[in-house]
């Protein structure tokens, strides 16, 4: 999704101008498959790869133009979430992330199905240019593109039933109970029964932590 007008600038615009869009020093960042975006302390865009700009042409997550006390006049980029709680917790985790804390991970949604997973935390020194600089690294991914293993398979490891298997891709995808249990016209306390029984069957603490009990490789 592109930024809209009364708020930005478009992307290929901003990114001619932000210098900070094509430094060579993550060349290692641009070859991940997902999504990868640094941010320093004050949550101002240092890079991003081609695979997360991908993502924000079409996701809940874009970027706005910014004011950079450090350097006033200069160009800067921040990021802004469907909502501005959503971008007030994006900031906060990002900012704990810079400053050497745990950060931590969320889920974005937008209009329609869209929805993505980022996981937040301090980005490595041999990743940086500026070791030591404090800076946050956000890994992005489409949750769409996440898909459970098969039927047979969930079957044969955890004993799905075939309405169990629909329930855990739809949670897969980021969908909530509640557009589960309406697009399967079901209601909602089913569809948390049928959560629970998931959870208890892989052993996965949490919906959160499902992905890596049933998604495909």
């Amino acid at each position: 999704m592109l930024p809209e007008p009364r708020h930005a600038m478009p992307l290929k615009r901003m990114a001619r101008q932000s210098d900070a869009l094509r430094l060579p020093d993550h060349a290692v960042l641009e070859a991940f498959g997902t999504g990868a975006i640094v941010l320093d302390q004050e949550g101002l865009l240092v890079f991003a790869n081609r695979a997360a700009h991908s993502l924000m042409q079409r996701g809940p997550l874009r970027l706005v133009p910014a004011l950079d006390r450090r350097r006033p006049g200069q160009p800067a980029l921040r990021l802004d979430g469907p909502t501005p709680a959503a971008t007030a917790r994006l900031n906060a985790l990002a900012g704990i992330a810079a400053r050497g804390g745990p950060g931590g991970a969320m889920r974005l949604f937008g209009a329609g199905d869209g929805a993505l997973r980022i996981l937040i935390t301090p980005l490595p020194d041999v990743m940086d240019d500026a070791a030591g600089s404090g800076r946050a690294l956000l890994l992005v991914e489409d949750m769409r593109a996440v898909r459970a293993l098969p039927f047979d398979a969930l079957q044969a490891l955890y004993a799905f039933t075939r309405a169990e298997t629909a329930v855990a891709e739809a949670l897969l995808a980021g969908q909530t109970a509640e557009q589960i249990a309406a697009a399967r016209q079901v209601g909602v306390p089913t569809i948390r029964s049928q959560v629970r029984a998931i959870l208890d069957k892989t052993g996965a603490r949490s919906v959160r932590d499902l992905g890596r009990f049933i998604a495909a490789p």
